[in-house]
């Protein structure tokens, strides 16, 4: 057992991993991603310079990329939670292929979605100091009433509870490693941070009490957090947003997302370190089977919005956004739907490259979701003759690819520097 961990500790610190050392398609992923990062910077700027006119957003369309964005990464956060909370509390020991990777994908989620409201509302510098809930100098709180304080509040909370947990999970593997990275300032970081660990039997045993109650706290937040993003459609006067069954439609659905970004970059960070032979098979057919489930589930929440539409007899806009989404619908089910069901022949799951483009799929199926529910749904309370569609402009592209290239930079360069697979878990497990 010894011999089996130093070969596993040998194998996270040598090579590939966190030597610092960077192959050519890890060079190219990095060039790629910021790239697309300087894209959405330039928007960012372009924005702050100009306004929100140079959106494709209007007076009767007020709601349109950036909201989209928002839902759709703190959508991918809720993966982390699941698979990381949830899954241990439930005792599931596969999560340890996984659970590393998707905490870090929380917090860079969470961090990513955080940005869009700020700048939707045009002035993020006096919105930060506005929805900080905190005393002003004239000794006034925010304004609960606004959702804009309800978002803080739910991403404040869900970012810190994240950051700790992923905290407490890494803390035993950075004394581990913290005299055998060579780089000094990789060191001397994994020291300060673990310094005050020591191993012992009493601190092990605090450690995982602490995590057992870290886990428990997350938990709810898996519902509360994307329910709460729900209500903020539930305050305006889009008629297509006042129904019950959007928290369970966008908790769901944040599952779904969160589980295929998990598919899409497990995959991928082990494809730039050559090490997809690394992959636990059993443990991504588990994994796979979970975004099956949620597949079906939120199919079943699709027929549910379409027959309640047609047994009330109300095919418009102004109840059901899927009935009227146009090609945009027809590819969200195919996405979200059609293209999951290969998932239930074991053999597809178990095929990373099949996996691989199915949840990329799903990624644009779910941000297309959002569209049809956001967008069709103003349309159709607000559109006539006089104000015509929704049109996004060049400057929401960018900031929807920096997005991208944003989360795909800071997972590529925090993976350099921390233990991307954990090694204290695995090592128990195996005990």
């Amino acid at each position: 057992m010894l011999t089996r961990k130093k070969t596993y500790i040998e194998n996270i610190v040598s090579g590939e991993y966190l030597n610092g050392k960077l192959n050519f398609r890890y060079i190219v992923a990095l060039s790629v991603s910021s790239v697309l990062l300087i894209i959405g910077v330039l928007a960012l700027w372009y924005t702050l310079q100009d306004g929100l006119i140079i959106w494709g957003i209007d007076n009767n369309i007020s709601w349109g990329f950036a909201i989209i964005n928002f839902v759709f990464w703190i959508g991918i956060a809720h993966a982390g939670t699941l698979i990381s909370a949830i899954l241990y509390l439930l005792n599931q020991e596969w999560r340890i292929s996984f659970n590393r990777m998707a905490e870090l994908m929380t917090i860079i989620a969470i961090s990513i979605a955080a940005i869009f409201p700020l700048i939707h509302t045009g002035r993020p510098w006096f919105a930060t100091y506005w929805l900080l809930p905190y005393y002003n100098q004239m000794g006034l709180l925010p304004n609960f009433k606004s959702a804009l304080s309800w978002d803080i509040v739910a991403i404040l909370t869900y970012f810190l509870l994240s950051l700790i947990f992923f905290y407490i999970g890494l803390l035993p593997d950075l004394s581990l490693l913290s005299s055998k990275i060579k780089n000094k300032t990789v060191n001397k970081l994994y020291r300060f941070l673990s310094d005050f660990w020591h191993g012992t039997k009493e601190q092990w045993e605090a450690h995982r009490a602490i995590y057992l109650i870290i886990a428990g706290l997350a938990t709810p937040l898996v519902i509360s957090v994307h329910s709460i993003v729900s209500f903020d459609f539930y305050v305006t006067l889009v008629k297509s947003w006042h129904t019950a069954i959007l928290p369970p439609y966008f908790v769901l659905g944040a599952i779904f997302s969160g589980l295929a970004m998990v598919n899409v970059i497990t995959i991928f960070y082990n494809y730039l370190n050559n090490s997809l032979d690394s992959i636990n098979i059993v443990h991504f057919d588990k994994l796979n089977k979970l975004m099956l489930f949620t597949s079906l589930a939120i199919a079943f929440i699709y027929f549910i919005e379409l027959s309640t539409a047609f047994v009330d007899n109300k095919w418009t806009t102004d109840f059901a956004p899927l009935i009227s989404g146009g090609i945009y619908v027809y590819l969200m089910l195919i996405f979200n739907v059609a293209f999951p069901l290969f998932l239930v022949f074991k053999r597809i799951r178990r095929n990373k490259l099949i996996v691989f483009i199915t949840s990329i799929l799903v990624l644009i199926g779910m941000w297309l979701e959002r569209y049809v529910i956001i967008i069709t749904g103003q349309e159709g309370a607000t559109s006539t003759v006089e104000n015509p569609l929704y049109t996004a402009t060049i400057i929401d592209y960018m900031l929807v690819a920096g997005a991208f290239g944003a989360f795909l930079l800071l997972f590529l360069l925090i993976a350099k520097i921390f233990p991307i697979n954990s090694i204290s878990e695995r090592v128990i497990d195996e005990q």
